[in-house]
């Protein structure tokens, strides 16, 4: 398992910390499943994906050119990661 295989998990898992915890285990496999969550962990492990490229890129570049450039990858792990918990059922709180 990679970094980022692993981040997704640790996201995913912290998510379900929060479910109810008396539900069967068959409906959290099932929710796990579901092609909405899938598509919800893809699209986080995209915005990862893209956020360490901008950060190793400080390595290259000038650390006003990728600021801007990191704030978007980071907005865009917030959006999957709120995109993951919605379809997980998670409320806000």
């Amino acid at each position: 398992m990679n970094r980022r295989q692993f981040a997704v998990s640790l996201s995913a898992a912290g998510v379900l910390i929060g479910c109810n915890s008396d539900e069967k285990q068959s409906h959290a496999t099932s929710l796990l499943d579901s092609s909405e969550v899938q598509y919800a962990l893809k699209t986080l492990d995209s915005a990862i994906v893209s956020l360490e490229e901008e950060v190793s890129s400080l390595d290259e570049k000038n650390c006003r050119q990728v600021a801007p450039d990191v704030e978007t990858a980071t907005t865009d792990v917030r959006n999957a990661f709120d995109r993951l918990k919605a379809a997980l059922g998670v409320r806000n709180s």
